[in-house]
């Protein structure tokens, strides 16, 4: 299984800038963002909204026989 990249944190704000102004994404639509950002918000806690960690379910063994 391939690790993913990490994108920079620039990038997504050029990415969240550029949608903003026609219309924003659904990741941040989801994280109720809007532009411009709000100045307190910091790149840690932006990437916490954008990228919320998950938890992975175990997975589910059969018994052998």
């Amino acid at each position: 299984m391939s690790k993913r990249r990490r994108i920079a944190l620039p990038k997504i704000l050029d990415v969240l800038r550029l949608q903003a102004e026609s219309g924003l994404s659904e990741r941040a639509k989801a994280a109720n963002l809007t532009w411009p950002l709000p100045p307190e918000l910091n790149d840690t806690a932006l990437e916490a909204m954008l990228f919320p960690k998950t938890r992975r379910r175990p997975k589910k063994w059969n018994e052998p026989d």
